[in-house]
């Protein structure tokens, strides 16, 4: 058993960087019924009876949050064209201030001709009303996903284009107090993907084992980044020049970017190893599959939130550009699964070490006082494989269900701690099932973070609580004299203000911006850190016992 051990510590380590990161939802192919009227919007209450009352009933009850805007989710349905393709524009509202230097597009959905799959390019009408205004290092507020600072501007003919560079949301709005407490339905979110925005990394050497949510810059090496980057052999990474270069020597065609849907979220390429398909549908879940094929290795895998009650509760206070109260609460939170199948067909150790920050918005609108809000979910996976024999296979599959809230709070104080408890209905480690000559290994790790704010994809910034869940496993030869498998669960609550990327990312998408615009994502990316909590860090062994240190 002494190999298995080195392989078990290598578990060990794969399944600390696995623990942490993306939920999901949904089927592959989801099967949506017809678009039914949404429910009813529950409006926050002026009154509650002591008996009974939570934190969470007291932080986000309006006669706490006094003086504040309240909004519901608005019907996708019922959309304009314009406002489902680009996103709903602002509106002037007393109760809300402005930072100086936003240009504030009443139509702005209306002025915007295309949206570009890099995700960070708009094309405006040059006709339209305030696109004259328009200039580099101002903020363009045109939709509440067309919005950031401009770093590069472009007028030829009849049209401007914008390149934009992100923002916090204190950048945007200096004054502004906001609430949402409503029921919503998970099919009614619409599903935007931008191709080209940077999505994944391949990651050599495997990052060190920590959180996702504490990652840095130096614990990987991009080699691999949509458009820009192409793949790049050895372990240097690219230099800015590098990026700067392919940047300027791409197509000068804009492409535009997919057209949204609803309900019924199809199937994109990352690359052309991995193809990904968003869930968020009728059961509630939230979440993701991603097939994986490269090298003779296969691996398709799915990790899904499932929503009992969906239900949204939000606050955000702001006062002279800063933020004196946040709170954030995902009722219904009822179940997290994920499970995988793979299979190598390649002599020798096959790795895949994938990290991916994926190019999607799960997005329904609840605007707000004017402020075109929107609940954004935002999903990311890792995936480690440790492969060491031909025509291997291993599988396995963990549900867990939960009790409690996704809730966190602060009001310039002590913050509300997350209270979600999962129980295991399926272990992780008892269903690990495979076939091979040599010792295998898988670690799985996926991220559902909702967030209240403004913005698309990397640069969505407002309020977020998220959940990173996954885990890994290992198994003896199926030749060996004892067979032995290990699983190893964990489950991550963190949430904050601002937006939030991986580390790795923060550095991609720096040296992409690099190439148009001085200016840069904060390598913090967070405003404010809110609480956060491991929920779950648990491991089995079938027989108890047989990868521990001491087993020889």
């Amino acid at each position: 058993m002494k190999d298995f051990r080195t392989v078990h510590a290598r578990g060990t380590l794969v399944c600390a960087l696995a623990t942490t990161l993306l939920a999901a939802a949904c089927a592959k192919h989801p099967s949506v019924p017809a678009p039914a009227p949404p429910a009813a919007p529950q409006q926050p209450e002026t009154a509650r009876s002591s008996a009974g009352e939570s934190a969470g009933d007291r932080f986000f009850d309006l006669a706490h949050n006094p003086g504040a805007a309240v909004g519901t989710p608005l019907d996708p349905h019922q959309l304009t064209p314009s406002q489902l393709l680009y996103g709903i524009a602002p509106k002037r509202d007393p109760r809300v201030v402005y930072a100086p230097d936003v240009i504030l597009m009443e139509e702005g959905d209306k002025a915007i001709k295309m949206a570009a799959s890099d995700g960070m390019t708009w094309v405006f009408d040059a006709s339209a009303p305030h696109v004259n205004e328009l200039q580099e290092g101002k903020i363009v507020f045109a939709t509440g996903r067309a919005v950031g600072r401009i770093g590069q501007i472009t007028r030829a003919g009849g049209t401007v284009t914008v390149k934009l560079a992100p923002v916090q949301i204190t950048e945007v709005i200096h004054q502004g107090h906001f609430l949402i407490d409503s029921n919503f339905r998970p099919q009614d979110l619409i599903v935007y993907t931008a191709p080209d925005f940077p999505s994944v990394l391949d990651l050599s050497p495997p990052p060190s084992a920590k959180p996702t949510t504490a990652w840095s810059a130096e614990d990987a090496i991009p080699h691999l980044v949509r458009t820009v980057l192409a793949p790049v052999p050895g372990a240097a990474p690219p230099s800015p020049a590098t990026v700067a270069n392919a940047a300027a020597a791409a197509p000068g065609a804009l492409k535009s970017a997919p057209a949204p849907s609803i309900g019924n979220p199809q199937p994109f390429n990352l690359n052309d190893a991995c193809k990904v398909y968003p869930l968020a549908g009728s059961d509630g879940s939230l979440g993701l599959e991603f097939d994986y094929n490269a090298n003779g290795l296969f691996v398709k895998s799915e990790g899904r939130l499932r929503l009992g009650q969906a239900k949204v509760r939000f606050v955000l206070d702001i006062e002279d550009a800063a933020i004196k109260k946040f709170g954030m609460d995902l009722s219904g939170a009822a179940s997290m699964t994920f499970e995988f199948t793979s299979s190598a067909a390649k002599e020798g150790f096959v790795n895949a070490h994938q990290l991916g920050e994926l190019p999607m918005d799960l997005t329904l609108p609840i605007p707000i006082a004017g402020v075109p809000l929107a609940l954004t979910v935002h999903t990311k996976f890792v995936l480690n494989t440790g492969f060491s024999a031909k025509t291997s296979t291993l599988s396995a599959n963990a549900r867990y269900t939960l009790t409690g809230e996704l809730f966190i709070g602060w009001d310039g104080g002590p913050a509300v701690e997350p209270s979600l408890r999962p129980k295991a209905e399926t272990d992780f480690g008892k269903t690990a099932d495979g076939v091979s000559v040599g010792i295998n290994s898988m670690a799985l790790s996926f991220m559902v973070q909702p967030m209240v704010g403004i913005g698309a994809f990397g640069f969505n910034t407002g309020i977020y609580v998220g959940l990173d869940f996954g885990g890994s496993v290992v198994k003896q030869s199926s030749i060996a004299l004892t067979a032995c498998k290990a699983g190893y669960m964990n489950a991550k609550v963190f949430s904050g203000v601002g937006y939030q990327l991986a580390g790795p990312f923060v550095a991609v998408v720096n040296t992409v911006l690099s190439a148009f615009t001085k200016y840069r994502i904060d390598q913090s990316g967070t405003l404010i850190k809110g609480p956060e909590a491991t929920i779950l860090d648990e491991s089995t062994q079938a027989p108890p016992g047989c990868a521990s240190a001491a087993k020889t």
